[in-house]
């Protein structure tokens, strides 16, 4: 969906407001509505950030007004992205690791760690199945059998975690 669900994004915003900013810059994984740019960017804390978003299905880009909402707006697939030497301070990943392998998610954040301060996550934590939605066939769930306790085994270097009735929202270390 182009949205994602509201469990944990009062956490997430408490998360950010700790972290201080060494590279100004902000990545978002999976924008769809641009959600985490909208409630974040001015945030204190983030203020003067320079926000980029990754967004897979085109439609979205004109259907949200997405470039009005980052600074920069490249329409891949984050798993075939290539980052380059830049450095982010938060990477958001809302909603979006369930529409890949656990392989595959695996590698992206591994990738993100590799370039941030923090990876955040928020991802399903119970059986959720979901087909294409309004013709967008990147809206399956490949994986929608997520557990927490198979998401805390899947990636390293986990500093802080919630659960929600759908959701856990997890904070992970980057390399940065």
């Amino acid at each position: 969906m182009p949205a994602s669900s509201k469990e944990g994004k009062d956490r997430i915003v408490e998360w950010v407001k700790t972290i201080n900013p060494l590279h100004h810059k902000i990545l978002d994984i999976g924008v769809g509505r641009g959600a985490y740019s909208w409630y974040m960017r001015e945030l204190e804390n983030l203020q003067g950030c320079e926000w980029t978003g990754v967004e897979i299905w085109e439609p979205y880009v004109e259907a949200y007004d997405l470039h009005s909402r980052y600074d920069t707006l490249l329409i891949k697939d984050a798993r075939y992205i290539d980052l380059g030497s830049n450095n982010y301070d938060v990477a958001f990943c809302g909603d979006v690791l369930e529409h890949m392998t656990k392989q595959q998610a695996q590698d992206l954040v591994t990738k993100l760690q590799n370039c941030c301060k923090v990876v955040i996550i928020s991802i399903p934590i119970i059986y959720y199945e979901q087909g294409p939605l309004k013709d967008n066939p990147y809206e399956i769930h490949i994986k929608p059998d997520w557990s927490h306790e198979e998401v805390m085994e899947s990636f390293d270097n986990i500093i802080d975690n919630e659960t929600y009735d759908v959701v856990g929202i997890y904070k992970i270390e980057g390399l940065v």
